[in-house]
Formats: structure tokens, sequence, C-alpha cells
């Protein structure tokens, strides 16, 4: 006599016939790292994943769907590739026939790369979140958010109106927002940021320094035009900090002043151990606060 069914046993075929099938990758492709010290990426829309690997290959796949087609192997996406020098170019057109702009986004471009190597990656629209970059990177987005953890070296982080934030970071960092926010936290030796109407928020940890620059007689830089500055620095950092403001309110621990005050004598400034580094906060009418 045949046993009936049992009521899990059911529920999991049920599963199985139900689930969707794994999509297949429109494109998968890996490159030998013999020889390549940085990688460029370029694309005009999608959502990029970057991770370092222990590995010697550089795999990168696109998946997804756009305009809630999913993208096929050929046709969808198209993946042009250049050697210069030590530098692998890599550019990707996704297809936007017959839809022009994209009312719908779900293309997932993955990108795993060996320890060491500098990523340099700019997503037209659409985000990207990387990890663990140990070579150095420059992320660009437009509107789009820039996620980035654990990475080392010279980082750049540029948008236009989304935000670059960024954690646990060790060596230089120079980011750049037009109307959005940079939200960056690390042990440094160099800080250039900027903004126009944007906030910039820096949380310097233990171990950060600020060295003059012999080329420019600068330390740290962070500027805006009418966005807010704040800045955090550990209460053993040696170093000098200059900052002003036009228009807006400055706070280096305590001494807030405002624009008709400080029209009267000269910018605020806060010395920190012996004061042997620098550190610049200038803003047209943003509010400047140090802690």
């Amino acid at each position: 006599m045949r046993k009936p069914l049992s009521a899990t046993l059911i529920l999991i075929l049920a599963v199985l016939w139900l689930a969707p099938p794994a999509r297949a990758a429109a494109l998968d492709r890996y490159f030998a790292s013999a020889g390549i010290h940085a990688v460029t990426l370029e694309t005009d829309e999608g959502y990029l994943h970057v991770v370092s690997a222990d590995q010697d290959e550089v795999h990168l796949t696109v998946g997804g769907a756009r305009n809630g087609a999913e993208l096929r192997p050929l046709g969808d996406v198209e993946l042009s590739e250049k050697w210069e020098g030590e530098t692998l170019h890599l550019k990707l057109t996704f297809r936007h026939a017959p839809v022009i702009f994209a009312i719908w986004m779900d293309e997932r471009i993955e990108l795993s790369l060996p320890p060491g190597i500098r990523l340099n990656a700019n997503v037209e629209d659409g985000d990207i979140d990387a990890r663990d970059l140990n070579g150095g990177a420059s992320l660009s987005t437009r509107e789009g958010t820039i996620h980035l953890e654990r990475a080392e070296g010279a980082i750049a982080l540029t948008t236009t109106g989304g935000t670059a934030f960024a954690r646990d970071l060790v060596g230089s960092l120079d980011a750049r927002t037009g109307s959005g926010k940079i939200d960056a936290a690390g042990r440094f030796r160099r800080v250039r940021a900027s903004a126009v109407d944007g906030a910039i928020e820096v949380s310097a940890l233990a171990g950060s320094a600020a060295p003059v620059d012999s080329a420019d007689m600068h330390g740290w830089l962070l500027s805006s035009i009418s966005g807010d500055i704040e800045l955090r620095v550990p209460a053993v950092m040696d170093v000098r900090v200059r900052a002003r403001s036009e228009e807006g309110k400055v706070d280096l621990g305590g001494n807030i002043t405002t624009a008709e005050e400080r029209a009267e004598g000269a910018w605020p400034k806060r010395i920190l151990g012996a004061g042997r580094g620098s550190i610049e906060m200038i803003s047209h009418s943003g509010s400047i606060r140090l802690q």
C-alpha cells in the first residue's frame, strides 16, 4: 500500500515547482591578472558590487533585468576592453532599444579583483558597493550612492548628488560632491574634501596625521560653498586647525563665533598637541564644527 505524502514533503515540492529558475549571467568574463596594476570600469547604468578575493584573475559578470526584461547573453550588454600599459580598461554598454531610457533598472554588475589591484570605476546612473580594496580606488557616480568599506591606499570618491559613505579607510582621501553628502571615516594621512551645497563629515581615527604637503603647502583641506562641514579628530592628534566661514557659524570645540564677531578679528584656530600638522576648513555660508 502506497503511503500518502507528508505535508512537509508536499510543501517542499510546491516551493521547488513555483521557484523561478536561476538567472543566467548575460556576461561572464575572466581576465588573467598577471601584469595588471589597475582596472578601469565604466558603465552608463547598473548596480556595481566589487570585492577583493584571493584569486589570480579579474572576474566580471553582468546579470539582472532592464525595464522588466531579463538581460540576454547576446545583444543586451556589450563589453569593450583595452589594455594600456599595466591598466585594463573595461566599458559596459547596455542596449537601450526599443526604450531609450530605463523605467526600471535591475542590472547587477559583479567585479572580483585580486589583492593589490587599484580600481577606477565610474557608474553614470547607479550605485557602487565596494569592500576590501587594498590597492586604492577611485569611485564616481552621478546621482547614485557610493558605499565603501575597508580600503587602503589613495581613495577618491566623487558624486554629483548622491551620498559617498566610506568606513575603515587607511591612506589618503580625495572626496568631492555637488549637492550630495560625504561621510567618511578612517586613519588618514591626507584629506581633501569639497562640496558645493552638500555636507561633509569626516572622522579621523587614532593614528591619523596631517603633515604639510611640500607640493602645495597644505595639510588637510575641507571646503564648501554653502554646505556644512563637520570634522572629528582624536584628542592626541598633533595638528593646528584653522577655520573660516564668511556667513556661517564656526565651532572649534566649544568656542563658537559668528561672522560678525570674526569680522573684527582673526579667524578661529585650535592647536592640538604641538600643532605640527595642518588642517584648514573653509566655507562661504556653511557651518563648520570640530569635535
